[in-house]
C-alpha cells in the first residue's frame, strides 16, 4: 500500500481511485473556482431577468400619467371609458386613441349606444365574482367574452387590450358562460311555441310571397354540423373517436337539428349529438315530430315544416320531390322553387359564422377541455340578438320583421 507519514494525515486527502496525494490547496482552489462559477451564473441569469423585464415593460402602453407597469390604471371598455371612446390599443408606446365606432363594432359585434340594452335583455348582473375571487363589473366581463367570440384569439393576444392576465380573462369568460348557457337552453334547445305562434300565420304569407307552392309552409328544418379536435383520450378506435366521427364530412364534431325562420333567426337549435348521427335519427332523438303534433293542435290550423330530403314526408314535416329519371316538369318546378326559398333562409349558419368566427375554429374546439356545444349555442343565441337589433339579410328578403330584443328575451 501506500505508506502516508504521520504528520501529513491530517494535512493530506489520498484519492482512492488513482491513489495520489492532492494538496490541500488544490481542494481549496477548486471550491473558489466552484464558488465564482455559480456566482457568474447568477449574475447572468439576473441581467437577463432584467433585461426581459425592460423589454416587456416597452411593449405596454403608454398612458398621459406616464405610469407603466403594475402602477399602470386598469383599462375598461365599459362605462367608465365610455365604451372604448377615452383609450384604445396602439402600436406606439407615446401614442395613444380611442376606438372608433367600426373599430368598436368589429372587436364586439355590437355598436356602443346597444351595450347597455344587450345588457339588460341578457339580465346580466352588475359584478361577477370568479372561482379565484376576481370581482369584475359586469359589462366588462360581457365585453370581454363578445372579445373572444368574435374572432379565433389567443387569451395573451388580449392582454394589452383589457389590461388583465390571461387567466383572470379565461376566469372571467366562463362565469359570462354559464351565466348565458341557461338563456341560449331555455331559447334555443326546444322550440318556444307560446312565443313564436302568433308569428306563424305571418311566416307562412311571407314564405308563400316569394313564390312558394306550398302555402302553409312556416319554417325550414336542417342539421349543421361542428367540425373539432379529434379526441385524443382513448386512442384512434376508442368509443368516442367512432361516435363523433362523421364519415360525410371525414372530420369529428357534433350535430345540431334547427328550425329557421324566415325572419333570419333560429327558432330551434336541438343538441349537441354525435357526429356520427344523420338528419333522421336526431329527428327521432328530438321527438320533433310528437312537439309540431302538439302545436298545431294547439293552433288550431294546419301548418307545415319544410326540409330536404332525407327528411321523410309527414303530415308535419314536408321535403322535395325524389329525383328521378321519370319526375315530371311541374315536379321538377316545385323542387326549384322551394329550394329557392329554402336556401335563403340557411344563410343563418353563415351569418353565425361571420358574427362569431370562434366557434369555426375547429383546432381550438376541444372536447375534453371545453364545452363545444355551450359555445355554439351561445353564439346563436348572440347572433339571434343581433338580428332583434339590426335586422339580417333573410329578414328583408321575405319582408319579415325581427322582434323587439329585450321583448325575445324576457
Amino acid at each position: 500500500g501506500l505508506f502516508v507519514p504521520p504528520r501529513l494525515c491530517c494535512a493530506i486527502r489520498v484519492d482512492t481511485e488513482v491513489m495520489t496525494p492532492v494538496s490541500p490547496f488544490a481542494v481549496r482552489r477548486r471550491r473558489v473556482l466552484r464558488a465564482l462559477i455559480s456566482l457568474r451564473r447568477k449574475e447572468r441569469r439576473d441581467r437577463a431577468r432584467q433585461w426581459w423585464g425592460a423589454a416587456l415593460e416597452k411593449r405596454l402602453p403608454r398612458y398621459c400619467s406616464g405610469k407603466k407597469g403594475k402602477n399602470r390604471p386598469p383599462k375598461l371598455y365599459g362605462r367608465a371609458s365610455a365604451y372604448g371612446r377615452s383609450f384604445g390599443v396602439s402600436a406606439r408606446d407615446d401614442f395613444q386613441f380611442g376606438l372608433s365606432g367600426d373599430a368598436f363594432y368589429r372587436c364586439f359585434r355590437f355598436h356602443r349606444k346597444d351595450i347597455p340594452v344587450l345588457v339588460r335583455a341578457l339580465n346580466i348582473p352588475d359584478t361577477f365574482t370568479t372561482t379565484r375571487g376576481c370581482v369584475i363589473d359586469g359589462e366588462e366581463a360581457l365585453l370581454i367574452f363578445l372579445r373572444r367570440m368574435s374572432y379565433p384569439n389567443r387569451w395573451v393576444d388580449l392582454e394589452l387590450m383589457f389590461q388583465r392576465s390571461s387567466g383572470s380573462m379565461s376566469d372571467i369568460s366562463t362565469e359570462v358562460r354559464k351565466h348565458l348557457l341557461p338563456i341560449a337552453g331555455r331559447k334555443l334547445r326546444e322550440f318556444d311555441y307560446k312565443y313564436w305562434a302568433p308569428w306563424i300565420p305571418a311566416f307562412a304569407d311571407a314564405i308563400a310571397a316569394k313564390g312558394s307552392p306550398l302555402k302553409r309552409v312556416w319554417g325550414f328544418i336542417d342539421g349543421t354540423f361542428r367540425a373539432m379536435s379529434r379526441p385524443g383520450k382513448d386512442g384512434y378506435r376508442g368509443p368516442v373517436q367512432r361516435a363523433f366521427y362523421c364519415g360525410y364530412k371525414r372530420k369529428h364534431g357534433v350535430e345540431f337539428q334547427a328550425i329557421l325562420l324566415p325572419n333570419g333567426m333560429a327558432g330551434e337549435m336541438n343538441g349537441p349529438h354525435p357526429g356520427l348521427l344523420n338528419d333522421l335519427t336526431m329527428l327521432d332523438i328530438s321527438k320533433l315530430i310528437l312537439r309540431l303534433i302538439l302545436f298545431i293542435l294547439y293552433l288550431g290550423r294546419w301548418f307545415y315544416l319544410f326540409g330536404n330530403l332525407p327528411y321523410h314526408k309527414h303530415f308535419v314535416l314536408l321535403s322535395p320531390l325524389q329525383n328521378s329519371q321519370t319526375m315530371s316538369a311541374e315536379a321538377k318546378k316545385f323542387n326549384k322553387k322551394m329550394s329557392k326559398v329554402r336556401v335563403s333562409v340557411e344563410h343563418y349558419f353563415a351569418k353565425v359564422i361571420s358574427l362569431f368566427a370562434f366557434v369555426d375554429f375547429s383546432k381550438n374546439m376541444k372536447l375534453y377541455k371545453q364545452p363545444v356545444g355551450a359555445f355554439w349555442l351561445i353564439a346563436c343565441l348572440l347572433t339571434n340578438c343581433h338580428s332583434c337589433l339590426y335586422g339580417n339579410q333573410t329578414s328583408r328578403y321575405f319582408k319579415v320583421p325581427t322582434p323587439d330584443l329585450e321583448d325575445y328575451l324576457s
